[in-house]
């Protein structure tokens, strides 16, 4: 179905004849004001309401897509934009330099200090609904050195911060994934990533961990792809890609999965994203 809403009601059509299917007006001398961009399964949610400056759109209401009926409707509460908590940043009470501090993630609040450069020391803090902070996350401790300075390689997802580690050097070097509890700081899992030639980017998506990693020169360069599953770690497969990724034009800065798709993001003067396939 294509849903289109207007002030005075929403309508469903059918996408492969353009038929009407259903019509929702709302009660009363009450408008439409704005409608969900994206459904929760068969669920699409409208605000309604009065136009008026006095009363708003004072309604969240949600439609069932299948016939346009109503499934609930509860007050909505108008944000006045106040100030809902402040906190010192790891109980620092003079700034940091510009750069050291990135908002990563707002639901829940997570803030990376520091380690925006490589072996530059830095941690994520993690704070709840109320500001308080909850979790702390040190960028080395016994799961090795965690790689904050490559944003391609973290990943917030389900409570949990994902992130690309490295453990001893030379010969005994090793490149892992290690998974945070945000509420706690406590590490979740920890999975050795066996590559020859380092950790490139990962995304979090549907339950799983998927990671992009070089196999070395020894190996032709050409990347390869690993699947963790996400709740403990476990491999779940792996895959050639028979390409380079890291020598497409422009900087790796994110890893996307879609549907049978893996996206490789990257930044730079006329540069647009690669697309890698995923079986």
């Amino acid at each position: 179905m294509l849903v289109r809403s207007r002030y005075d009601t929403v309508t469903a059509f059918d996408t492969g004849t353009g038929k009407r299917r259903w019509e929702y007006a709302p009660p009363g001398q009450e408008h439409v004001c704005a409608v969900s961009r994206s459904t929760a399964g068969a669920m699409v949610l409208i605000a309604r309401g009065s136009m008026g400056a006095d009363a708003g759109c004072s309604t969240v209401v949600a439609l069932d897509l299948t016939n346009g009926r109503e499934l609930w409707h509860t007050p909505r509460t108008p944000a006045d934009g106040g100030q809902r908590w402040t906190v010192l940043l790891d109980g620092r009470t003079t700034p940091r330099p510009d750069g050291q501090v990135a908002l990563l993630s707002t639901e829940p609040v997570v803030v990376q200090l520091g380690g925006t450069a490589e072996g530059q020391p830095g941690a994520y803090l993690a704070f709840g609904g109320d500001g308080k902070a909850v979790g702390r996350i040190g960028t080395t401790g016994g799961y090795g050195t965690l790689l904050a300075h490559a944003p391609a390689l973290v990943a917030i997802a389900d409570g949990r911060l994902h992130v690309g580690a490295e453990a001893g050097r030379r010969a005994a070097h090793r490149d892992r994934v290690v998974a945070f509890d945000l509420a706690s700081g406590s590490e979740v899992w920890l999975r050795d990533v066996a590559v020859a030639g380092g950790l490139r980017a990962l995304d979090v998506t549907g339950g799983r961990v998927t990671v992009l990693a070089d196999r070395g020169s020894r190996q032709d360069g050409l990347d390869v792809l690993r699947v963790l599953g996400a709740a403990t770690g476990d491999e779940k497969g792996s895959l050639d890609t028979g390409v380079d990724v890291d020598q497409e034009k422009g900087d790796l800065a994110d890893l996307r999965v879609y549907e049978n798709l893996v996206i490789a993001v990257r930044w730079g003067r006329g540069c647009g994203p690669s697309r890698r396939t995923r079986g």
